[in-house]
């Protein structure tokens, strides 16, 4: 624009002697229109700058690591002045990190009219992916002045590790819910042992829940739908330091995510236990399991979790699973579990490879960040 600007004073000085030299009202009419423009031009920036207005929305409010996301930028002119050429300034990061990175979008502004802009967006890491426009920047009709229009909207998406049941080919193995013997009378849940009631067949339902005796009778497709367990005997406990590389939080999140992703695709109803808040979720479906993410990725709470939180957490349990970024030298692991298998899982950018090791009811895993998936199988069956 500095070029522009030279320009234009060289022009006006042209002007200026071409009014000096011809004496006709041409020449007067051409410097008058010179020197009027750039008053103009500035008297539409600023007419544009208050009666533009932008706002941001996202398709979704969550997203698969590394798929794109596609967002929306509604733009609104209530000015008569088009604006052919204006720069969208939108700054995205992941809340995990903190490192923030700009991307400039180019659209012309049409007058007295509201138009939508898409762009998309992805992330290599879970966490949280905050996009926001900063500001749009409107340039005047021949680039020699601008105006920065200040929004400052924003949207968060939270990013979900692409977790799939092709990790886990073997059968899961049974576990009982020993604890409790008492049943939903008015919920269905996903306890084999139990049949809730029988429907017919509707699409999206699983291929082993169909009673292919009672469909053959029937000449029809009949689905179980099974009775949900109060108690569950397995219990998840996520312990994230969230003051760790973003490499170590991905791998931990992932770990986590699809642990209980595949316990769910398994039909294993499962506890969540997030520490110092005294609170657990009951995980039968993948909504409930998103819901727990996103409310683990709001938080990101730090709170230290001790031999009391891990004893009271495991009573009755059949299967223990905690999961954490946090050094294992510092970790407080109790001698002696009440009951039930006890499964401690490290996850961090030190490991190079992963080490197994077990003493009775009690198995530890140190994973490497990298490969936390390939690691699953191995630990659930």
């Amino acid at each position: 624009m500095t070029a522009r600007k030279i320009i234009y004073f060289i022009l006006i000085i042209i002007s200026v002697m071409f009014y000096i030299l011809f004496l006709e009202d041409l020449s007067f009419y051409l410097l008058i229109f010179i020197l009027a423009l750039p008053l103009f031009l500035a008297t539409v920036l600023m007419i544009g700058k208050f009666n533009i207005k932008c706002t941001l929305s996202s398709e979704y409010k969550t997203s698969l690591k590394n798929n794109k996301c596609k967002f929306f930028l509604n733009i609104r002119n209530k000015s008569i002045f088009p604006f052919p050429i204006s720069v969208i300034i939108i700054e995205y990061s992941n809340k995990l990190s903190g490192t923030a990175n700009k991307m400039y979008i180019s659209v012309p502004i049409h007058p007295h009219k509201s138009q939508t802009v898409s762009f998309a967006l992805s992330s290599d890491y879970c966490g949280v992916m905050n996009v926001k426009i900063t500001s749009i920047r409107l340039y005047d009709y021949i680039k020699l002045f601008s105006c920065k229009v200040k929004v400052m909207k924003e949207t968060d998406i939270y990013v979900i590790p692409e977790a799939t049941s092709d990790i886990l080919k073997k059968e899961r193995k049974t576990i009982y819910a020993d604890d409790s013997e008492k049943f939903s009378r008015i919920k269905s849940g996903d306890d084999p042992s139990e049949i809730f009631e029988l429907k017919d067949y509707s699409p999206g339902d699983k291929l082993s829940r169909i009673h292919w005796n009672l469909s053959s009778k029937q000449n029809q497709l009949i689905t179980k739908h099974y009775s949900q367990c109060i108690s569950s005997p397995v219990t998840v406990i996520p312990d994230f330091d969230f003051y760790t590389p973003l490499t170590e939080l991905d791998g931990v999140l992932e770990f986590f995510y699809g642990l209980s992703f595949i316990l769910s695709e398994n039909e294993i109803t499962h506890k969540i236990h997030l520490t110092g808040i005294s609170e657990e979720i009951i995980v039968s479906d993948y909504d409930t399991l998103n819901n727990c993410y996103i409310d683990i990725l709001k938080r990101r709470e730090n709170i230290a979790l001790n031999k009391e939180d891990i004893l009271s957490a495991s009573e009755g349990q059949s299967e223990i699973y905690i999961i954490t970024n946090k050094k294992r030298d510092d970790y407080q692991i109790p001698e002696n579990i009440i009951s039930g298998e006890t499964y401690y899982i490290f996850i961090s950018d030190e490991f190079k490879k992963a080490d197994f090791m077990q003493a009775d009811n009690l198995k530890i895993a140190q994973l490497p960040v990298y490969a936390v998936a390939e690691y699953l199988e191995r630990i659930l069956l």
